[in-house]
C-alpha cells in the first residue's frame, strides 16, 4: 500500500522546456529510485538536480510536507 505518491521531475530538463517528470510510490526501494532517474534522464552528468512537483497521500502527511 502506498502511503504517498510524490511527482518527481528533472530539474534540468524543466528548465529547457521539457516536462520529463513520473510519480513515485512510497515506500520505495532504492532500486525503483534509480530506475525512476534514469526514465525521466537524470544522468548526474549533464543531468543532476530534480524537485518534487506535486504530491499525494494520507491525511497524516500534509502537516509534515509542505509545498513551496
Amino acid at each position: 500500500m502506498a502511503f504517498i505518491e510524490a511527482y518527481v521531475t528533472n530539474l534540468g530538463k524543466y528548465n529547457e522546456g521539457e516536462l520529463a517528470s513520473e510519480p513515485l510510490k512510497f515506500p520505495t526501494t532504492t532500486e525503483e529510485v534509480q530506475a525512476l532517474l534514469k526514465r525521466i534522464g537524470v544522468d548526474n552528468i549533464q543531468y543532476e538536480e530534480i524537485f518534487i512537483a506535486d504530491y499525494a497521500g494520507t491525511q497524516r502527511l500534509p502537516g509534515r510536507i509542505r509545498k513551496h
